[in-house]
């Protein structure tokens, strides 16, 4: 695969914490990929150093106008925690930059986030809904787009960790609850992936929210336990659970419709219909075995780079980010007294 002109699509990383090294990184280097990666930008020292022995000949440093200055990039990879998300889409627009792939949730506050909204006409902003690329999302979704259970009546969505992501200790590990950075808890965090998975499966957005549980217990600053009811003008009602105090890590999801049910998990999507035998799906591997999607971003990528060679601006996937955003947004104020 091949860019603009068929050259590769000259690309600078902006934030190299672990989620850019173990899975934009690799993504990004394939030989197959249609990106050169020219540019990485990061505020910590080390972890420009990092870049630096990672990818030799990449222009690295934390100024991020003096190397989309040098390199002229015209792909912009954002994976910098979220309250920067925003500053970094604004200074390369500057440079002429219109194509960017932006880890999700692209805004950590609404304000954020209708400035990106404004300001992104004439711009691809693709963002990373990776559980969309997950080989057991995709036999879940296509099952259950094809009404192989009938329509969907109710859903059952868990995700459960003993805790919250670190990240590298060279710069805030715990920035995923400092809410003036991450702007939320495991709401924002996890609750974002079935936001958009549900709008995925069902082809609407939420009619109306109630918020059963919100514990900021354990850190104080935001939730650690999160329990929300989204009902659905089409009928169904989605129950998501999450938690960051388990004692286990899992996924499991569960869809009833009125003629069956479909179960997903770590390892497997079984569909279960009246009178016969349970059917398994797909099976393997857990897509969250490494916390980073890894398998999910080559996918990714591949679809970022044929919209961008097909100069496309207006983008799904960037309207149901906003969308997700929304929801969040909403459920947050229901907690304001």
């Amino acid at each position: 695969m091949t860019g603009l002109r068929g050259k590769p699509l000259r690309t600078v990383l902006v934030g190299f914490g672990r989620q850019a090294e173990l899975a934009h990184l690799p993504a990004l280097l394939a030989n197959e990929s249609g990106f050169e990666l020219v540019g990485c930008v990061d505020i910590s020292p080390a972890r420009c150093t990092r870049a630096s022995r990672l990818c030799p000949g990449v222009t690295t440093g934390d100024n991020l106008d003096k190397i989309l200055e040098t390199t002229v990039p015209e792909v912009v990879t954002i994976a910098t925690p979220p309250h920067w998300r925003v500053q970094v889409i604004n200074a390369c627009r500057s440079y002429g930059v219109r194509h960017f792939l932006c880890e999700k949730p692209i805004a950590h506050t609404e304000e954020h986030l209708n400035s990106i909204v404004k300001n992104s006409k004439g711009l691809l902003v693709y963002p990373c809904h990776t559980w969309l690329k997950a080989p057991s999302y995709r036999v879940a979704i296509e099952a259950l787009r094809k009404n192989v259970i009938g329509n969907i009546r109710r859903v059952f969505l868990t995700t459960e960790r003993s805790t919250h992501a670190v990240g590298c200790s060279s710069w805030s590990p715990d920035w995923r609850i400092e809410p003036e950075v991450s702007g939320g808890g495991i709401l924002m965090d996890h609750g974002y992936h079935y936001v958009y998975l549900l709008s995925e499966v069902l082809s609407e957005w939420p009619s109306s929210i109630e918020v059963r549980r919100f514990s900021k217990n354990r850190y104080k600053t935001v939730e650690s336990i999160c329990e929300i009811v989204l009902d659905f003008l089409g009928g169904c009602r989605a129950n998501i659970t999450l938690n960051w105090e388990a004692k286990k890590r899992q996924v499991l999801n569960y869809f009833e419709g009125d003629s069956g049910s479909l179960e997903l998990s770590e390892t497997s999507v079984v569909v279960a219909l009246p009178k016969e035998i349970p059917k398994v799906m797909w099976q393997g591997l857990p897509f969250s075995r490494d916390g980073v999607h890894i398998d999910c971003y080559r996918s990714i990528y591949e679809d970022f780079a044929r919209k961008v060679e097909s100069l496309q601006t207006d983008c799904k996937e960037f309207d149901t980010a906003v969308m997700t955003m929304k929801v969040l947004f909403d459920t947050y104020k229901l907690l304001i007294i």
